[in-house]
């Protein structure tokens, strides 16, 4: 459940997005909500652009402890809460709403297994996530 958590604040901090690496037009029309909060908040846009590339390198390369889009759900929400509580993350209002709002459209909001397919688009959803906040 704090895998991500854990994965952002001990692990090496990761490497910004590919500046070769962008969404689809369609991920881009779709992150555009979550695009326009974050840049209104750029300081909160840098650490969440960092935390949000780090949620998909954690997804992608987890195999064991993240088996459904409802365990990405949950991890990915304990761990913006856990940041926010402890001061490594600022509340932004109607961030989390813009940021599920993205995630029901990438995603669906139906649990389902993360086969090798959909954990790719778990991991393209949250990469468009940080490049939105870049």
């Amino acid at each position: 459940l704090l895998l991500a958590f854990v994965g952002y604040k001990y692990l090496p901090k990761p490497q910004p997005t590919a500046p070769s690496w962008q969404p689809t037009a369609a991920q881009q029309a779709a992150v555009q909500p979550v695009e326009a909060i974050l840049s209104a908040n750029p300081e909160a846009a840098a650490e969440l652009e960092k935390m949000y590339w780090a949620v998909a390198q954690v997804v992608e390369s987890d195999t064991r402890v993240l088996k459904s889009t409802a365990d990405v759900r949950q991890a990915y929400n304990a761990a913006g809460s856990l940041a926010v509580q402890h001061g490594e993350l600022p509340l932004v209002s109607g961030l989390p709403e813009a940021t599920d709002a993205f995630l029901t459209e990438a995603l669906g909001n139906k649990v389902e297994p993360l086969t090798p397919e959909k954990r790719s688009a778990v991991v393209g959803a949250f990469r468009t996530l940080a490049w939105a906040a870049k």
